[in-house]
Order: structure tokens, then C-alpha cells, then sequence
């Protein structure tokens, strides 16, 4: 329980990173659901896309390769999460759908404590048996940072595609061009293509997991990743429980 509830608080800070360059301030996590807090669930998956050569270590995230001084205007996608829920029914997976998508909508309201940003929040009718959009452009100091969040339910399941993307201001005033999230058109995708498959989860860590809710993600050179690559899975419940 405490490993999953330091997991989603590390998850929140990691969309607010870029801008804490220009804030200096650490973001205030707003409440998340925890997954044993969901009526019916049964299994949860993660999986993180990002730029080739990015490391995860236990502090550090980063591209492996120094952006050129005269591209740090430019807005960069710098991160994809796909998260699946099953749940025991699709009455349950409604439930969830709206915790989840609550969730999303209220993060914004305390990762960001200073800046400005503009909040949009949209439902998307042909998506799934339900889905909701909801994103935020935010500028604080020398950076800005583009996230958005859809929330899809698909009869018992529920899926969370995030991306997000940013750019740091190195003259005041000068703006950065927003990016193409592909947020909607990813989450779309997998709302229409994805399944479960009928093979054996194998869980594999560095993003390349297969079987069982696996089914569900997107292919590693979809465009629609807009170049980025699996680095990272996660099982997120039923949460493994430390033996020995």
C-alpha cells in the first residue's frame, strides 16, 4: 500500500518537473485513487514511452543526449503513459471511469501552484463507451509545459493515456509553438484496435511486457508515439507483495 501511494505521488511530481526550473517550487500532489480504492478492480497495467536513450534511475530522467542550445525554444514531446483497468464489470469500470477521469481534471489544480495555465476539459462522444479529454497549457518563469490527460471507459475496462510535452523559455516573453499532442488520436486507437490478448501475461519491466492487458498497448513504432519508445512497465494491481 505505501509502495503504491509513494508510486502515484512520484508520477505527479514527474509531470510537474519542467516546471520546477522555472518556479523552484515542488509541486502539491492532489489526492489520487489508490487502485484498491476502485470497486470491482482485477488487474492494472503501466506502461511509460519516452525518447530513445532515456534513463530511468531512482532520481533522474532525461533525455541521454543535451538538447542544442538553439532548440530549447522548441516544444518537445517528452513523455506517453498508457494505463489499463480491468474491472469486474462494466457497471464497476463506469465507477472507476469516474473516479479516474476526476482525478485527472483535479491534478492539474495542484501540480502547478504558480504560473499561469489554461485548462481545457472536454467529453469525446465517439470514444469508447465514454471518454473525457482534459488538458492544460502551463507557463511559469523560464518554462512551459504542455500535459493532457483522456480518460476512456471500454465496457469493463478503463484506459488512461497521458502525454505530455515542454520547452524551456530562455528569453522572457518569447513563446513556444504548441505541440501536436496525439493524445486523443492514441487513445482513440486503442479504444478501437486494443484487446486483451489470450497469451499469458509475461511481465518484463523495461516496456516490452506481453499477454493478458498488454494486448492493450499501442505498438513500439505506432506513429502515433510520434517517435518515443517503451522504456518502462509496471503492474500496478493486484500490487506484488514483497516475500522473503
Amino acid at each position: 500500500m505505501i509502495q503504491r501511494r509513494v508510486f502515484v505521488l512520484l508520477l505527479t511530481v514527474l509531470f510537474a518537473m519542467p516546471a520546477l526550473i522555472g518556479t523552484a517550487q515542488t509541486p502539491v500532489p492532489s489526492g489520487a485513487t489508490l487502485e484498491d480504492e476502485l470497486p470491482g478492480i482485477q488487474a492494472a497495467v503501466w506502461r511509460d514511452y519516452g525518447p530513445a536513450g532515456t534513463f530511468v534511475g531512482s532520481a533522474t530522467i532525461g533525455p541521454a543526449t543535451p538538447i542544442p542550445e538553439d532548440e530549447l525554444d522548441d516544444a518537445r514531446l517528452s513523455w506517453i503513459s498508457v494505463v489499463v483497468y480491468e474491472f469486474d464489470t462494466a457497471e464497476n469500470a463506469a465507477a472507476g471511469f469516474d473516479q479516474l477521469s476526476a482525478q485527472a481534471v483535479g491534478s492539474f489544480a495542484t501540480a502547478f501552484p504558480d504560473g499561469t495555465q489554461e485548462i481545457i476539459i472536454e467529453d469525446l462522444p465517439d470514444v469508447g463507451t465514454q471518454a473525457t479529454l482534459a488538458g492544460t497549457d502551463f507557463a511559469g518563469g523560464i518554462s512551459r509545459i504542455w500535459v493532457e490527460y483522456v480518460t476512456v471507459q471500454l465496457d469493463q475496462y478503463v484506459l488512461l493515456v497521458s502525454s505530455s510535452a515542454n520547452a524551456i523559455i530562455r528569453t522572457p516573453g518569447s513563446d513556444s509553438a504548441v505541440p501536436e499532442l496525439q493524445t486523443v488520436p492514441l487513445a482513440t486507437t486503442i479504444a478501437a484496435d486494443g484487446e486483451l490478448s489470450p497469451d499469458e501475461p509475461t511481465f518484463v519491466g523495461d516496456g516490452t511486457s506481453t499477454g493478458g492487458l498488454w494486448g492493450f498497448m499501442p505498438a513500439s513504432d505506432d506513429p502515433l508515439l510520434m517517435g518515443l519508445v517503451p522504456i518502462s512497465d509496471i503492474v500496478i494491481y493486484p500490487y506484488p507483495v514483497p516475500t522473503g
